[in-house]
């Protein structure tokens, strides 16, 4: 049979899925002429039921019951074809286009979470509807995963890719309560990612080490500090020392010889403490252990903490 579309191939379909003729309908049309002209059907699965015939006001397209309105072609699904555009979401430069993709993902499937993480990190909304932005994501991530995985994944949670959305989500609900002063709230989300992947591949627990000592928890400041003991950033050192500190009462003892340790491995954050070295206004990607970096790091995130104790601050600095 010698078939030609009597649409351009190029043009718009008429089933109205704004996809090009040629990657939408083409092959259902070539293969409703080819059965018309040779009088065949579709092979029937034992027990399937009959084909429903030409396509229906409800979406069905000829011969694939599977294709319905909420699927995209070929059995892709809503959340798959989000997905597609989230990938693209990220590989954007522009803002302007991420949010654009973002807000097309969300219109796909209203619960993607990645696209909902995505229009709330890029808003200039207030803190608090910025908060609220990354709690939605993180509910529509824990909506998709389910129950069960949360107990099943302890422990590699991270492994899975399925589950970085909600990682992700809940990392930033963390770190801005963090930032708006709420280091309480903020530790239990903290808490809790860790016990869902020790490993730590998003950087809790630094985070968690400044709210404890921001709270004055040392004794929880000191178990993390031992959970995360081969740790070689300065922050568990200059936190071993400060833990030794506040348990001597500031008398001698070995927290002089940890300070001493801590300022070897990393000389340059007493003068960022004191103020005489200024926090740059965008923190370096690459952090290199022993160097202003790394200091610059530990200031931006214990600063706060270390002026809760003023004292403690004064020694560490000095």
């Amino acid at each position: 049979m010698r078939w030609r579309p009597s649409i351009d191939p190029y043009a718009g379909c008429g089933c109205g899925s704004g996809r090009k003729y040629r990657f939408c309908c083409l092959r259902n049309d070539r293969e409703r002429a080819r059965q018309e002209a040779y009088g065949t059907e579709p092979a029937a699965t034992e027990g399937a039921p009959p084909s429903p015939g030409p396509a229906s006001a409800v979406g069905v397209h000829p011969f694939d019951e599977t294709r319905r309105l909420g699927r995209g072609h070929g059995g892709e699904s809503t959340a798959a074809r989000a997905l597609s555009l989230v990938a693209r979401a990220w590989a954007a430069v522009d803002g302007a286009e991420r949010c654009e993709l973002a807000r097309r993902a969300l219109a796909v499937d209203p619960d993607c979470a990645d696209a909902q993480y995505i229009l709330t990190e890029e808003s200039d909304a207030p803190e608090a509807e910025k908060l609220a932005g990354f709690r939605k994501a993180m509910e529509c991530a824990e909506r998709a995963l389910g129950p069960d995985l949360f107990d099943e994944g302890v422990g590699r949670f991270w492994t899975l890719p399925e589950t970085r959305p909600y990682m992700r989500a809940r990392k930033a609900v963390a770190d801005l309560l963090h930032a708006m002063g709420r280091p309480g709230s903020a530790a239990g989300h903290y808490e809790y990612l860790l016990r869902l992947n020790p490993e730590d591949n998003q950087g809790c627990r630094e985070c968690l080490a400044a709210c404890w000592l921001e709270l004055g928890e040392w004794g929880a400041l000191d178990d993390l500090l031992r959970r995360y003991e081969e740790d070689a950033a300065c922050w568990w050192d200059y936190g071993r020392a400060a833990v030794e500190y506040v348990r001597s009462r500031g008398t001698a003892s070995r927290a002089v010889e940890y300070l001493a340790e801590a300022r070897e491995t990393n000389p340059q954050v007493p003068a960022f403490l004191r103020g005489e070295r200024r926090l740059p206004r965008g923190l370096a990607e690459l952090i290199r252990l022993g160097e202003a970096t790394a200091a610059a790091v530990f200031t931006a995130l214990f600063g706060r903490a270390l002026a809760q104790h003023p004292e403690l601050l004064t020694w560490m600095s000095a």
